[in-house]
């Protein structure tokens, strides 16, 4: 359709000359130079390059001549400085409008923030994240014993962030707010657990990475349900607990200490031939080898497709 106008205006410039009225061949090489550079100003545009916002501009500005007339009539040497001006003219927008942008975004874009909440005391706490394309931390809140911490750091430009701490419960949820990846830096969390709480722990991992250290937390029951991610866990070695997993494409990994007796009873396909310290029993469960000095008992029920298995 574009170059559908450039031809009309063409064809109508010549036909005009052709049948008396007063337009000289100068005027028609103007108005082919006006009518290419806007057409191929507008074809490019969405590319912000100079040489289209000039285009438009030197385009625009023959029409006016051919249209209107500036005071002194343009030589062929002026409509070489006249685009030579709109180059230079343009090139100066973009600068400056680029460079406004690319300091506005580096400034706002990265987020770090660190949040405290103080759980009812002698009641059940309850923590459930759901993240996509992040780096996870669950860990044992040493400094403040009484305390939920949560340090966050992510780019407002890559990231929905969603936190809430309400009846004993903590919500974390962050999500893409793009479908592709490729290159993206990933978020990062941190949350701290105080030990003199019984925990319920509730993990949706997809495509990110998770330590949960869960050696030193009072944790009853913990649910992980894993896509495409890296997931090391500790047991916790404060009472008896149970370890619900779904894995898909996964890695996981077991670090079994001293004083836990680990049973792992499982169901799917994965691989297993990292699994160190573990004995395989005749109903076809694992249990690991350290029953004669354990304290406490960690029964881990997997459900694995196409997942890694190891431990340590």
């Amino acid at each position: 359709m574009i170059y559908g106008i450039l031809f009309i205006i063409l064809g109508a410039l010549i036909l005009l000359s052709l049948s008396g009225n007063i337009i000289t061949i100068g005027i028609i090489i103007k108005g082919f130079l006006a009518a290419a550079s806007i057409v191929f100003g507008i074809s490019n545009f969405k590319k912000k390059t100079e040489e289209a916002l000039a285009s438009v501009i030197f385009g625009l500005l023959l029409v006016i001549d051919i249209t209107i007339g500036f005071k002194n009539p343009l030589s062929f040497g002026d409509v070489f400085m006249l685009y030579i001006g709109s180059l230079l003219f343009s090139a100066g927008l973009i600068g400056i409008f680029s460079f406004k942008v690319s300091i506005s975004m580096k400034k706002n874009d990265k987020t770090q923030e660190e949040k405290v909440f103080t759980p009812e005391k002698n009641s059940e706490l309850k923590v459930y994240i759901d993240t996509s394309w992040s780096d996870n931390s669950v860990t044992l809140n040493e400094d403040e014993k009484n305390k939920i911490k949560v340090i966050e750091s992510y780019k407002n430009s890559l990231f929905k962030n969603y936190i809430l701490f309400e009846n004993n419960e903590l919500k974390l949820k962050n999500k893409l707010r793009f479908d592709s990846i490729k290159s993206m830096e990933k978020m990062a969390n941190i949350i701290k657990i105080p030990e003199n709480y019984e925990t319920h722990i509730e993990i949706n991992s997809n495509t990110g990475n998770l330590l949960l250290d869960l050696f030193g937390i009072n944790n009853k029951i913990t649910k992980i349900d894993a896509k495409a991610s890296k997931i090391h866990i500790i047991p916790s070695s404060k009472n008896d607990s149970e370890i619900y997993i779904k894995s898909y494409l996964s890695n996981i990994i077991f670090e079994i200490p001293n004083e836990v007796f680990v049973i792992l009873k499982h169901n799917g396909e994965f691989s297993m031939k990292d699994l160190n310290n573990f004995i395989k029993k005749d109903d076809n469960t694992y249990v690991s080898n350290n029953f004669e000095n354990s304290k406490y008992t960690c029964t881990i029920n997997l459900v694995s497709e196409m997942s890694k298995i190891s431990s340590f």
